[in-house]
């Protein structure tokens, strides 16, 4: 299963997948030949599972990928054993560049693939960027308007992605988030084989 997890600033991508990257337990950091992390592991039902990205900083997940292609190579590298969940502000308001992905492997290559929604209220979206200044020592009165656009940039590839019949799902900021990406981890109508399962403890 792939999971593109998408919301504006503030909406809660990065704290969901560290709550359940918490909940599987041992976390192995990713690296490429230059030493930087480029995703991070654990397992879930014995399955592994890829993060793409660094979760060091507040703001991890894909925004410390250098470019939108990278993403999407790392994306189809882990794609092959086992499951994928990416996220990033940048990359949630985009549409044709993950529309082309989920045709090459959920359609092509039949990788369930699901454009998953934080639908966190834009009023506490925007408080909580607030917080994160004030934590940082930003006093400077904040001007809403970058998280109000990506808010509405971000809505706006889920009626496209609607639209053109592509997986798409909420997930609920009042709910545990954990439970919310084990329900769509669940939605794998094709799941992996025990190969997976036997590869990752060798």
């Amino acid at each position: 299963m792939i999971i593109n997890i998408r919301g504006t600033s503030g909406s809660g991508k990065t704290y969901t997948v560290n709550k359940f990257m918490e909940h599987c337990g041992l976390v192995t950091s990713v690296y490429n030949p230059d030493g930087k992390v480029i995703a991070e592991m654990c397992h879930h039902d014995m399955i592994p599972v890829y993060f793409i990205g660094a979760y060091t900083n507040v703001c991890g997940g894909c925004d410390t990928i250098p470019t939108q292609d990278m993403a999407c190579s790392l994306v189809r590298h882990f794609s092959q054993f086992g499951h994928v969940i990416f996220e990033g502000l940048l990359m949630s308001h985009l549409f044709a560049r993950y529309a082309a992905l989920y045709e090459e492997l959920c359609e092509e290559n039949n990788i369930p693939f699901i454009f998953a929604y934080m639908d966190t209220p834009l009023e506490i979206c925007i408080e909580r960027v607030k917080e994160r200044r004030l934590e940082k020592g930003n006093t400077k009165e904040l001007n809403p308007q970058n998280t109000i656009s990506h808010y509405h940039a971000t809505w706006k590839t889920f009626e496209k992605f609607d639209d053109a019949g592509i997986g798409v799902s909420i997930i609920r900021h009042k709910r545990n988030p954990v439970k919310e990406l084990e329900i769509l981890l669940l939605c794998d109508d094709l799941s992996f084989d025990n190969s997976y399962r036997e590869e990752s403890f060798r």
